[in-house]
């Protein structure tokens, strides 16, 4: 049988060779194109899902007064501008790959300074009104245990504040109404001068109560137990600490750091010795 040249054989090869070849980029620019509009949809589905969960989180202080409500509203108009120009970038369909870190930050910015407006907001709406509906049942024990202790044995404990504390990135601390934020509560009161009172060290107990009625306390430290004086139980309590009484006037401040997030909610802060309640008052998160 005659063989061919083999040059035709060659040929031959050298053919399916550059076929071959050919498929071959052609299957990595499919691949590519594929992966571009894969990253595409991933790109615009994430900065959608910014924008979606910006929107909800902003949305939650809607309706609590009209001053916040243009503030919400201002947000939301802020935000649907961002959407329309993703949605003007997809439609032409240009790679959104170089913006995708501006649109993100732009995103994260009109957040996190709207939610910043709104926490002042908030902030001086609890200040301005009042929030501590439920001390002055509270402050029937005080009485109560004024009859069973002599009026003048007593400290007279006045303005009793409790604060939420946020902290920003160069460590200013700022009062704060939002839950999300609060990184310590600080308790401030003042314990006017009694003569009476021997000077000396006091143990003040401090008991931070959540809106689902349980006592605040850091996670890795056991529970730790006071004597109630006004219900005569052993008592669990938040934090303990010394007053340097020198029978004058003194302001205490106590600050609880947290090491956990904290709940929307109303919170009672209560304020003991030894031998009585000081005082209560409450502070609220959103």
């Amino acid at each position: 049988m005659n063989q061919p040249p083999k040059s035709k054989y060659n040929k031959i090869i050298i053919g399916l060779s550059a076929v071959a070849f050919i498929l071959i980029i052609l299957i990595i620019i499919q691949h590519f194109y594929k992966k571009k509009s894969e990253s595409f949809i991933l790109q615009n589905d994430q900065l959608k899902t910014e924008l979606r969960e910006a929107r909800i989180e902003i949305n939650k202080y809607k309706g609590i007064s009209e001053k916040l409500d243009l503030i919400v509203k201002e947000a939301n108009i802020k935000i649907t501008e961002k959407e329309s120009k993703i949605a003007r970038l997809v439609s032409e369909n240009i790679n959104i790959q170089k913006e995708n870190k501006e649109l993100k930050d732009e995103i994260l910015e009109i957040k996190e300074d709207y939610l910043e407006v709104i926490d002042s907001l908030l902030v001086e709406r609890g200040i301005n009104s009042f929030l501590n509906s439920t001390i002055e049942d509270l402050e029937n024990e005080i009485i109560t245990l004024s009859k069973k202790v002599g009026i003048a044995e007593l400290f007279v404990t006045e303005n009793i504040i409790a604060a939420p504390i946020k902290e920003s990135n160069f460590g200013r601390r700022q009062q704060t109404a939002m839950a999300r934020k609060a990184r310590s509560i600080k308790i401030c009161f003042d314990i006017l001068g009694n003569r009476i009172i021997p000077a000396g060290f006091y143990d003040i107990y401090l008991r931070i109560i959540t809106p689902e009625g349980k006592i605040l306390k850091h996670d890795d430290v056991s529970t730790k137990t006071f004597f109630h004086p006004v219900f005569e139980i052993n008592a669990e309590y938040t934090a303990q600490e010394i007053l340097n009484y020198k029978s004058e006037k003194v302001n205490k401040c106590i600050i609880w750091r947290l090491d956990y997030s904290l709940k929307p909610g109303l919170y009672l802060v209560e304020l003991f010795t030894d031998k009585q309640k000081l005082g209560t008052t409450t502070f609220t998160l959103k």
